[in-house]
């Protein structure tokens, strides 16, 4: 004799459930294979997030693909906040683009100089706050030769204060468009992560964007409700 049938599901399931590390391994793979992560993720990290998949998160793929989509619209809407504030605006003005001796210099003289700037510290102090406040992987401000002019790391030795992110596609992207978003190895491609990016604009021109990193494994705790 079968069981007899279950209570009917609710009618409005809670929005934000904790979802399963194996769905959470559902959800990157449905969104690496729509096309987000675009040319710089290859063949092999899509086979191998698809191959780690059981057959009952499938079911779920569509549902966390939306919880996906909502992250998103977060992450840009932070780093659109962020573009907006005076300082940032203020010290991308000021270092729009780099110098032809800052060209010259290593990324460490580079943040050897911009760390003694009182705004550039303020604004990596902002952008930790935001961090820590969101639980996010990074946050940092380039301007528009594609060097980190202000980041929240800025107090630490291997900071990104200085790099160059200039050959980024997200970086190329956002100065268009206005918004960026890509999958990226990081600059040590020990970071595999998404990135979201929203131009700083002013009335008298584009100075930079505000970029926001979110690591794959940060994004597994996420959806996973840990």
């Amino acid at each position: 004799m079968p069981p007899p049938p279950g209570p009917a599901p609710a009618d409005a399931p809670p929005p934000l459930r904790p979802i399963r590390l194996w769905t959470a391994a559902a959800a990157l793979a449905w969104l690496l294979a729509t096309g987000l992560a675009g040319h710089l993720l290859s063949d092999r990290i899509v086979t191998a997030q698809v191959d780690s998949l059981a057959d009952g998160a499938r079911l779920d793929a569509s549902a966390t693909g939306r919880l996906i989509d909502r992250m998103f619209v977060e992450l840009g809407a932070v780093s659109n906040m962020a573009a907006h504030q005076v300082d940032v605006i203020e010290a991308s003005r000021r270092f729009v683009v780099n110098t032809p001796i800052e060209t010259a210099q290593t990324p460490a003289e580079r943040a050897a100089t911009l760390s003694q700037d009182p705004q550039v510290r303020n604004v990596g102090n902002y952008l930790r706050r935001l961090i820590q406040d969101l639980s996010y992987d990074q946050m940092f401000v380039v301007n528009r030769s594609g060097t980190v002019i202000a980041s929240g790391d800025w107090t630490e030795p291997s900071g990104l204060l200085g790099d160059s992110y200039g050959d980024r596609d997200y970086f190329y992207q956002v100065l268009l468009e206005g918004v960026g978003r890509r999958f990226d190895m990081g600059s040590d491609g020990r970071h595999p992560g998404f990135y979201v990016a929203s131009r700083v604009d002013s009335n008298d021109g584009t100075f930079g964007a505000v970029v926001v990193r979110l690591d794959t494994s940060t994004m597994n705790e996420m959806l996973a409700g840990q």
